[in-house]
């Protein structure tokens, strides 16, 4: 059975990797600055109950723009939020929790097959 327990450790482990993921961006291409970047990316996600917290600067959301406010296109620019945050944490939990999902119920039918329905 799918227990909170696992699903926290897949949320949070998933959650850690697109952190780790984030943090090789931003140490590449976005050093030049305070570090409150990258001091945000090595911060351990929490899970609460079925809510899951990663702590960001609120100006990470405007690196993953290509433009600026006047319409001109920047010259340093590489995806870090939105790519990332959806692809590790919606795709990346669903598959993995759909995976345990179906490996229970292979599970539950290969008993009932070799010992009979309980």
């Amino acid at each position: 059975m799918i227990t909170e327990k696992y699903i926290k450790a897949v949320a949070e482990g998933k959650a850690e990797d697109m952190l780790k993921k984030q943090a090789e961006i931003a140490s590449r291409h976005y050093s030049g600055g305070t570090g409150r970047l990258l001091a945000s990316m090595s911060t351990a996600p929490v899970m609460h109950g079925k809510r899951l917290t990663v702590s960001y600067p609120l100006y990470i959301r405007f690196l993953d723009l290509s433009r600026t406010a006047t319409g001109k296109r920047k010259k340093n620019y590489h995806q870090i939020y939105n790519r990332y945050t959806y692809g590790y944490l919606f795709s990346g939990i669903y598959v993995r929790l759909c995976q345990g999902i179906s490996g229970i119920v292979r599970q539950t039918i290969s008993r009932i097959f070799t010992t009979g329905p309980a």
